[in-house]
């Protein structure tokens, strides 16, 4: 699961040998069809999608979903009968489900486990930089685990991902103030600014390349934590400790940021966060 992370800096420079990805335009999101299990059918109104490498999971689902729940979070509000959804992952290279990655209606109450999405049929009329654009559905009705299930979908999404909103709240000393600059940096892709607020010996791991830092930049940026509270910051010296609180979708966490001043400026030496409840 990429949501959780231990030393936000240090995974920024290892992101860089692990993501490879695209985006450009804007296209309007639209999906049309149904889930029917066990005589009960959804209407599935809302797609979304997330990117890893060049790997897509669409999500479609009949309830509107937070996008910093996509793709991870989702089973949650199945498990709690407010949604009901379909997933799969698709390969840009082949154009084709990725077998390993054929789990699509566990997102229903009526299953507590990940469940095939049977003989279901992908079809693709569109697939470039921009959209994806097709249609999944099952030639009959299939059956796992007892319980009958059926769907018919076609949807067009676009491949362009919105960054996610940041809040932070609490002290507002100086490491504090210098913490959430080098956040909001993070959220914006905005290098330069970013470069401001880390710290010397973090900056030499990174690469020189500017295309391979953004990439892991947006791949730190996905694993953020959207909702941030700093409850407390210790300042000894040339050093301080920020304790804080913070959320994504249903996840929380408890996060630990050591900040070090350098030339009198405060920048990021180590960021940790540890999964709550």
């Amino acid at each position: 699961m990429r949501r959780f992370l231990s030393n936000t800096v240090v995974l920024v420079s290892t992101a860089f040998l692990l993501i490879s990805s695209s985006h450009s335009g804007m296209a309007q999101n639209s999906v049309e069809g149904s889930l029917t299990v066990d005589g009960a059918t959804a209407s599935i109104k809302h797609i979304y999608f997330d990117q890893y490498r060049e790997e897509f999971t669409v999500v479609l689902t009949d309830n509107p979903v937070p996008q910093e729940m996509i793709p991870y979070e989702v089973s949650s509000l199945s498990e709690q009968g407010k949604m009901r959804a379909l997933e799969f992952t698709v390969s840009r290279e082949t154009q084709k489900l990725l077998d390993r990655m054929r789990k699509a209606i566990y997102f229903h109450p009526v299953w507590t486990r990940n469940i095939d999405i049977g003989n279901g049929k992908l079809t693709i009329t569109k697939f470039d930089e921009n959209n994806l654009v097709g249609t999944i559905t099952t030639p009959s009705e299939q059956e796992s685990d007892g319980h009958r299930f059926s769907y018919d979908i076609s949807f067009s999404v676009s491949l362009k991902k919105a960054p996610p909103t940041l809040t932070i709240t609490g002290k507002s000393d100086p490491p504090s103030q210098a913490y959430e600059a080098y956040s909001k940096a993070l959220l914006k892709l905005d290098v330069d600014e970013f470069k401001k607020y880390v710290s010397r010996e973090n900056l030499q791991s990174y690469p020189i390349d500017q295309e391979e830092l953004v990439l892991g930049l947006e791949f730190a940026r996905d694993m953020m934590m959207t909702n941030i509270e700093i409850l407390n910051s210790n300042i000894s010296g040339n050093t301080a400790v920020l304790s804080m609180k913070g959320s994504r979708g249903l996840t929380t966490s408890d996060g630990t940021v050591t900040m070090i001043r350098e030339n009198g400026s405060w920048k990021v030496s180590k960021e940790s966060w540890e999964m709550g409840e």
